[in-house]
Protein backbone atom coordinates (compact mmCIF):
# COMPACT_ATOMS: atom_id res chain seq x y z
CA UNK A 1 0.00 0.00 0.00
CA UNK A 2 2.71 2.40 0.51
CA UNK A 3 3.30 2.60 -3.10
CA UNK A 4 -0.30 3.61 -3.42
CA UNK A 5 0.26 6.19 -1.02
CA UNK A 6 3.42 8.01 -2.68
CA UNK A 7 1.12 7.71 -5.56
CA UNK A 8 -1.24 10.14 -4.40
CA UNK A 9 1.10 12.43 -3.32
CA UNK A 10 2.69 12.63 -6.67
CA UNK A 11 -0.49 13.59 -7.79
CA UNK A 12 -1.13 16.09 -4.85
CA UNK A 13 2.08 17.50 -6.03
CA UNK A 14 1.36 17.61 -9.56
CA UNK A 15 -1.80 19.38 -9.22
CA UNK A 16 -0.30 21.54 -7.05
CA UNK A 17 2.90 22.80 -9.36
CA UNK A 18 0.24 23.58 -12.07
CA UNK A 19 -1.39 25.50 -9.73
CA UNK A 20 1.86 27.49 -9.12
CA UNK A 21 2.65 27.24 -13.19
CA UNK A 22 -0.80 29.06 -13.38
CA UNK A 23 -0.15 31.86 -10.92
CA UNK A 24 3.42 32.24 -12.60
CA UNK A 25 1.42 32.71 -15.79
CA UNK A 26 -0.52 35.47 -14.93
CA UNK A 27 2.04 37.28 -13.20
CA UNK A 28 3.89 37.37 -16.10
CA UNK A 29 0.78 38.62 -18.35
CA UNK A 30 0.04 41.42 -15.28
CA UNK A 31 3.85 42.59 -15.43
CA UNK A 32 3.81 43.04 -18.77
CA UNK A 33 0.34 45.15 -18.72
CA UNK A 34 2.21 47.20 -15.71
CA UNK A 35 5.37 47.70 -17.45
CA UNK A 36 3.28 48.98 -21.13
CA UNK A 37 1.69 51.79 -18.55
CA UNK A 38 4.87 52.63 -16.96
CA UNK A 39 6.62 52.97 -20.31
CA UNK A 40 3.22 55.14 -20.93
CA UNK A 41 3.93 57.08 -17.93
CA UNK A 42 6.95 57.57 -18.44
CA UNK A 43 6.88 58.81 -22.12
CA UNK A 44 4.35 61.31 -20.75
CA UNK A 45 6.68 62.90 -17.99
CA UNK A 46 9.62 62.78 -21.11
CA UNK A 47 7.43 64.65 -23.95
CA UNK A 48 5.79 67.15 -21.00
CA UNK A 49 7.00 70.45 -21.53
CA UNK A 50 9.32 71.38 -18.20
CA UNK A 51 7.18 73.99 -16.59
CA UNK A 52 4.87 70.79 -16.14
CA UNK A 53 7.26 68.71 -14.94
CA UNK A 54 7.83 71.09 -11.95
CA UNK A 55 4.23 71.39 -11.76
CA UNK A 56 1.49 69.33 -9.83
CA UNK A 57 1.47 67.15 -13.01
CA UNK A 58 5.01 66.64 -12.95
CA UNK A 59 4.90 65.50 -9.68
CA UNK A 60 1.99 63.02 -9.92
CA UNK A 61 3.39 61.62 -13.14
CA UNK A 62 6.66 61.07 -10.60
CA UNK A 63 4.70 59.43 -8.38
CA UNK A 64 2.81 57.28 -10.46
CA UNK A 65 5.81 56.00 -12.69
CA UNK A 66 7.62 55.15 -9.23
CA UNK A 67 4.44 53.29 -8.08
CA UNK A 68 4.57 51.12 -11.29
CA UNK A 69 8.21 50.16 -10.91
CA UNK A 70 7.90 49.17 -7.88
CA UNK A 71 5.05 46.99 -9.08
CA UNK A 72 6.89 45.34 -11.57
CA UNK A 73 9.99 44.98 -9.18
CA UNK A 74 7.56 43.43 -6.41
CA UNK A 75 5.71 41.02 -9.75
CA UNK A 76 9.49 39.89 -10.12
CA UNK A 77 10.25 39.31 -6.92
CA UNK A 78 6.60 36.91 -6.59
CA UNK A 79 7.31 35.41 -9.73
CA UNK A 80 10.93 34.17 -8.37
CA UNK A 81 9.34 32.82 -4.79
CA UNK A 82 6.61 30.81 -7.05
CA UNK A 83 9.86 28.89 -9.02
CA UNK A 84 11.12 28.45 -5.97
CA UNK A 85 7.75 26.99 -4.60
CA UNK A 86 7.37 24.94 -7.96
CA UNK A 87 10.33 22.31 -7.19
Amino acid sequence: MPGALSGQGMNVNAVRRRAIDSIQSRLIELKKEISALLLKEQEEYANMPEFFQYGEKGTSTQCAIGSLACAVTNLDIAESFLAEASY
